[in-house]
């Protein structure tokens, strides 16, 4: 099979990864959806259980962001990373950090040097390593997740490997996984051993597979963008089989603490199309829908509905400051209260 060329990916960028990437904070302390607006250039809350609109967490452009994709919180301060697609500077594409909670820009967190070629996903692995899909030179760019600063490639850039790397998530064990658009599987590399292997091949020949989460059952998901559906990859036997049918150009499938399954979809009949696309929710066990619009187009000034993430649920689960001493005053009055009573 022939690299695909680079306008191409740049075509395929603009359409499958039109942006939508939503983070669900723990439903007993934030019930939040985080969800980037492609077209907008900014990231919106909704409630995690309702698909309500709350409010627009990043503005339109802030730090730079333009063509908002990939999304993920750090497990070690909680801070917000985003893959800006279409970031004016040369080369395009960058990783910017935002603060967690409030939204506010921090820096940008990756250098230009290596560059970054029409990105589209990140995530942090085992090691605290961030890696990131650098869809545009095919391969997966690994930078200190502290510092930002470029540690290397995981397989040579421009190789016939993996063409087009799309989207990209870790396990517990030091392992990755990551979808190839157009060589038309999904492969795994191994952090311990360096070695990349071929997980499986999608259910049907062009699906372009793009979106992948790992399941409350162990097996991966990916959302084949081209041929409407998500595959199920079972990690030990290796068997590939169609989870979902009939899902309209999904981009990005994820499980909610509960277990449901939550898909961004973007139709569109025109490559390059702007199109508002929105969030649907499935039962992840038996692939049911449950809401056909969990977040209609644009709700809130969505507009552009593509990847998801979730919140690191420790994180989100810790208070602020402020928040804790609110609690601990609060119990502090309430044994005072307490006590009083017993001794009247």
């Amino acid at each position: 099979m022939q690299p695909a060329s680079l306008p191409l990916k740049l075509a395929l960028a603009s359409t499958a990864a039109a942006g939508v990437t939503l983070s669900l904070v723990d439903q007993a302390i934030a019930a939040s959806l985080f969800v980037g607006s492609f077209n907008t250039n900014s990231v919106l809350e909704f409630d995690a259980q309702t698909g309500a609109f709350i409010d627009t967490v990043v503005e339109p452009g802030s730090g730079g962001l333009q063509g908002p994709v990939g999304l993920t919180f750090s497990p070690e301060d909680n801070n917000l990373y985003v893959v800006s697609l279409l970031t004016e500077d040369t080369p395009p594409g960058q990783v910017l950090q935002y603060d967690g909670r409030s939204g506010a820009f921090i820096q940008p967190f990756t250098s230009a040097v290596p560059p970054l070629i029409f990105p589209q996903d990140l995530a942090f692995g085992s090691d605290g390593s961030l890696f990131v899909a650098n869809t545009g030179l095919d391969t997966i760019a690994q930078y200190d997740g502290q510092t930002g600063a470029f540690i290397g490639n995981l397989f040579p850039a421009d190789s016939s490997a993996c063409d087009a790397p799309f989207s990209i998530t870790a396990d517990e064990d030091a392992v990755l996984y990551f979808s190839c658009t157009f060589t038309n599987n999904v492969q795994r590399y191994d952090l311990t051993t360096g070695q990349v292997a071929l997980l499986g091949s999608a259910s049907s020949e062009n699906a372009a597979p793009g979106g992948l989460s790992l399941g409350p059952d162990g097996a991966l998901y990916v959302a084949n963008f081209a041929a409407n559906t998500i595959d199920r990859y079972d990690l030990e036997t290796g068997t590939v089989e169609v989870f979902i049918d009939e899902v309209e150009s999904p981009v990005q499938p994820v499980f909610a603490p509960n277990g449901d399954l939550y898909v961004s979809s973007n139709p569109t009949q025109k490559i390059g199309e702007p199109v508002p696309g929105k969030v649907l929710r499935y039962d992840g066990q038996t692939g049911s829908l449950i809401d056909d619009e969990f977040i209609p187009s644009l709700a809130g000034g969505l507009d552009g509905a593509g990847w998801i993430a979730f919140a690191d649920e420790e994180a989100a689960q810790t208070p602020e400051p402020g928040v804790l001493l609110g609690l601990l005053m609060l119990g502090i009055s309430g044994v005072a209260y307490r006590r009083h009573r017993q001794s009247d």
